[in-house]
């Protein structure tokens, strides 16, 4: 799998002057994302096994799990031993570890057969590894995006082609440094996908639309959009794009960085799937927001 994660430092709640006493670190409120000190980013490979897993689709996009699997993240810890469940429609696996330090770890799945032959052929991944518990000094939040990558010899040599779907992405925005200073969470919401891939230029840009439509994180309107301009074809992969959340023509946040890459999917280019990232400020409080997303191939 591909995609970008986010690895924070946690602050300390109680750190006791007595021999062999456990340091206790601030838990965030929300699995998915910390934006506490010292905080990194990076894009990234991951492993996603599979065992013993069932995953059915109960009605469009509501889906559960039976069974154990883990993720395994290059260059930051993942969730193993994993067991799977069900919870506001995703298939959640959370670690079965009795080690506390990864009490509360869990990675969620949505998984789809994009060629329609009958066999899951992509998956969408949101990781929150460290983020609950209390005794792990450092949480790791991502999104990762696999499955069958298109061969470059099944893109099209040419022109455009535009990729579409309603509710295909996955986006969430946190805003502020600590529990104790305060944090406001928007938990994950769903936006609609837009991208265009034009094959003479050499370029991917697009539009993940309605990412603030719950309410959002303060500052964070229900009119706001993320814009993703400026990523690469090369071969099957699109890469060193930007992303910006607007409302308007008004950029959300201010400072910080961003990215933008994807992948084209399918034996056939039936997708194309990928990643945003966005950290910086909201309103003089650091923030994050992470995406993964797909769209169909349109006519």
């Amino acid at each position: 799998m591909k995609g970008v994660v986010i690895r924070s430092d946690k602050n300390v709640q109680v750190s006791l002057p007595v021999p062999g006493a456990p340091t206790i670190y601030e838990s965030s409120p929300y699995p998915f994302i910390d934006t506490g000190p010292n905080q990194t980013t990076a894009q990234t490979t991951a492993v996603l096994d599979l065992q013993n897993v069932t995953l059915d689709s109960v009605t469009g996009n509501q889906f559960q799990a039976n069974g154990t699997g883990s993720l395994n993240v290059s260059g930051a810890p993942g969730v193993s031993n994993a067991d799977g469940s069900s919870f506001l429609g995703q298939a959640i696996f959370a670690d079965n570890n009795p080690n506390p330090a990864t009490a509360g770890d869990q990675f969620s799945l949505l998984a789809e057969d994009l060629d329609n032959d009958g066999t899951d052929d992509f998956f969408m991944v949101q990781l929150g590894a460290g983020t609950l518990s209390s005794f792990s000094e450092r949480s790791t939040s991502g999104v990762f995006y696999g499955g069958t990558y298109t061969p470059t010899s099944a893109l099209q040599s040419g022109g455009t082609a535009t990729y579409t779907r309603v509710d295909g992405a996955l986006v969430n925005t946190v805003r502020g440094t600590s529990i104790a200073a305060g944090q406001d969470v928007d938990a994950t919401v769903r936006a609609d996908v837009a991208l265009t891939a034009d094959f003479d230029a050499g370029t991917v840009s697009g539009r993940l639309s309605g990412v603030g439509r719950t309410g959002g994180a303060d500052g964070v309107g229900l009119n706001t959009d993320i814009v993703l301009s400026g990523a690469t074809i090369n071969g099957s992969d699109f890469t060193g794009g930007t992303a910006r959340m607007v409302e308007g023509g008004t950029s959300v946040y201010s400072g910080g960085s961003s990215s933008f890459n994807g992948s084209f999917m399918g034996s056939g280019g039936e997708a194309a799937a990928g990643t945003a990232l966005i950290t910086g400020n909201i309103q003089g409080q650091q923030s994050a927001t992470t995406a993964v997303f797909v769209g169909d191939k349109q006519p």
